[in-house]
């Protein structure tokens, strides 16, 4: 149940990293803080050509971003009285941060700035080969962790 569980978790993380690069990453808010997202990486990592910008997923942030799921996943637990539910809670926190240190190597080894431990994971040339299509023509291949099959699924697969 647990393995099922952490799949689901990463499918899941796969979705929303999939969803925050497409509809906040790439589109002009009036929000001031979704904003700076925008500018940070659709003007200036992507127009720029600045590898060096908008490079990493901040584990803490992404934790931050991921807490209402985790106090969710918690306060079941409390209220049905199910002690699991605290480990079930640590496993995606766990997953978050993984997930995070995960895309950080790609995408700076995508970028050659570091990560060199990615070259060696299988489809890693897949992986490389889809993220700089992107780089190219913005409007497509918004996966990274996962390359093409959120964009097989989302419909923005070239």
């Amino acid at each position: 149940l647990l393995v099922a569980f952490a799949v689901w978790t990463i499918g899941f993380l796969a979705v929303v990293e999939y969803l925050l690069h497409r509809h906040i990453m790439h589109r002009p808010h009036r929000n001031p803080f979704l904003w700076e997202a925008f500018h940070t990486h659709a003007v200036l990592h992507h127009q720029d050509a600045r590898n060096d910008l908008n490079i990493d997923a901040e584990p803490v942030y992404n934790l931050l971003l991921g807490s209402p799921v985790i106090a969710l996943v918690l306060g079941v637990g409390w209220l049905t009285g199910d002690p699991p539910t605290l480990l079930a809670a640590l496993v995606i926190a766990g997953l978050i941060v993984g997930y995070s240190l995960l895309w950080t190597g790609l995408h700076r080894s995508m970028h050659e700035v570091g990560g060199r431990w990615a070259l060696h994971l299988p489809g890693y040339a897949a992986l490389r080969a889809h993220h700089l299509d992107h780089h190219r023509h913005s409007g497509r291949n918004f996966g990274t962790v996962f390359g093409s099959l959120m964009d097989r699924i989302f419909g923005t697969h070239t």
